[in-house]
């Protein structure tokens, strides 16, 4: 059988073949335009939104024989092999079964060899964070001096399970989950070359919404739908069934109990519910949705319901992860439900009383960890500059920051407006915190000419460097060593300090 499942059948090929991920895909083009290729790369992200495909991508245009600018042609023969999986110089590994000390230093052995078509040997590593701790300390001293003709590209869900020993020498790029309306408008068009039609646009708009964002498990959903779908259209029903849903009037009579304190109703719908095999992470995940649309109802038109509903999804958010994590889900979610229904929410007014506080301070250092948790490639991304200039007036407070012209990467990763308004946005938000009410932020880039210029990465290499002799210098100088050297009449000599990561 020759049939291919959708996932793999509309697999991007090239650039402009990915879906929400335009960001990257300039970065990457910028820097094969410009011929600097990093050494090694991270493309870090939830599952299914295209690691893997832009490892293959970007190998293939750096090895192609036919570069169209810099989208690879697709015809050529390290093209076609790099896509089938036959190519000796692109390389794909799995970090979860090939984590072992034993198939990094195989792996290091092999990159000797020069590539056979095309300027460079990639080597993928996928679920990068799934090494040990001895094949990162394994891999690490050829990720900082690779062969010329080597590139690493690593793929993972988590990065901040990778030592920062290894981060360091990566250029990282977050790849983003896609916008329900970007995985809708590509269902769409899917469906459409599948010859795919449904009853009501609300098939593929749940679809998308249930995906969250994953491009593969939302093609993987719409082939269980056509699989399950009995006739030539595909209805709500279909969709219903097919994923383990409840209907969606079960899900606004459970949520209008819990508004009314109607615990009879609510348990008999619940029940009713779960009899006809629903899956319970998606019928929280429906009520939940369900909750969140009507707060933004009541905030444009019943602004005296809004913090009603507002209480009920903070308090159904914070409990419902932990309730399908228990011993008995089902039956705790119903407890859950109902205590909600018991409950009413306070009509007190929160005090305006505003205690005066002195902004504090503005500090690089303390900005960059905290941008490390919301926006984790940005902060990798700026510690290879620095600050070059605070501006502080009374409504803006601006950051002038530089690049070296080895790091122009960086700098055209900050061109992209839509990431330069999340830094800004994000900078305006931690302002806020330090008690800069009402102040905007904002970063304004510049490359660096000056040659005494030293970015954040930099300065700590070279601490890293001279804490290092520092301790080599203790060693030689140990009164134990000395003695050693007296009596064998020797010295030692290539003394390095072991990086525990």
């Amino acid at each position: 059988m020759d049939y291919q499942v959708l996932a793999l059948k509309w697999r991007p090929q090239k650039f402009k073949d990915l879906i929400g991920q335009q960001h990257v895909a300039r970065a990457l083009q910028n820097s094969i335009k410009q011929n600097k290729l990093a050494k090694a790369y991270l493309f870090t992200g939830t599952r299914g939104i295209g690691k893997t495909s832009l490892t293959r991508i970007f190998s293939k245009a750096i090895n192609c024989s036919s570069l169209n600018e810099t989208e690879p042609c697709g015809e050529c023969e390290p093209c076609h092999e790099i896509q089938s999986g036959n190519s000796f110089n692109y390389l794909e590994i799995d970090g979860a079964s090939h984590n072992g000390v034993e198939h990094m230093r195989s792996l290091v052995e092999s990159l000797q060899y020069i590539p056979t078509k095309g300027n460079y040997r990639i080597v993928v590593i996928d679920e990068v964070h799934m090494l040990s701790i001895s094949a990162f300390n394994a891999l690490l001293k050829t990720l900082e001096e690779p062969p010329q003709h080597v590139i690493f590209m690593f793929a993972t869900t988590n990065p901040e399970k990778i030592p920062d020993t290894v981060l360091s020498r990566c250029q990282r790029f977050d790849l983003k989950a896609l916008a329900e309306k970007d995985l809708n408008d590509l269902l769409q068009v899917i469906s459409t070359k599948e010859s795919l039609t449904f009853s009501s646009p609300d098939v593929l708009k749940n679809l998308a919404k249930f995906a969250k964002g994953s491009v593969r498990d939302a093609l993987t959903l719409l082939e269980q739908l056509k699989s399950f779908a009995v006739g030539s259209e595909i209805t709500d029903e279909d969709l219903t069934q097919s994923l383990g849903l409840a209907s969606k009037n079960s899900i606004e009579k459970i949520v209008s109990a819990m508004l009314k304190n109607d615990c009879a109703s609510l348990t008999q719908i619940y029940k009713e519910a779960l009899s006809n095999n629903i899956d319970l992470k998606l019928f929280s995940g429906q009520v939940l949705s369900l909750v969140f649309d009507y707060t933004q109802l009541a905030l444009e038109k019943k602004p005296q319901s809004y913090e009603m509903l507002r209480d009920l999804y903070l308090a159904l958010s914070k409990e419902i992860p932990w309730v399908l994590k228990s011993l008995d889900p089902e039956s705790l979610m119903l407890v859950l439900f109902q205590k909600q229904a018991f409950e009413t929410v306070s009509e007190k007014k929160k005090s305006n009383t505003a205690v005066e506080v002195k902004p504090r301070d503005f500090i690089l250092a303390q900005y960059l960890h905290y941008l490390k948790d919301e926006k984790p490639a940005s902060a990798a991304n700026l510690e290879m500059g620095n600050l070059l200039e605070k501006k502080e007036q009374e409504s803006e407070f601006k950051l002038q920051y530089g690049f070296s012209k080895s790091c122009a990467v960086m700098y055209d990763f900050f061109e992209d407006k839509e990431i330069l308004l999340g830094l800004n946005n994000s900078l305006t938000k931690y302002l806020d915190s330090l008690g800069h009410k009402g102040k905007k932020g904002s970063f304004e880039f510049e490359l660096v000419e000056d040659t005494s210029f030293r970015s954040i990465r930099d300065i700590e290499v070279e601490k890293e460097k001279a804490q290092e002799e520092k301790q080599i210098e203790s060693f030689k100088n140990h009164d134990f060593v000395r003695y050693t050297e007296e009596a064998f009449g020797a010295k030692f000599s290539n003394v390095k300090v072991q990086n525990d990561n």
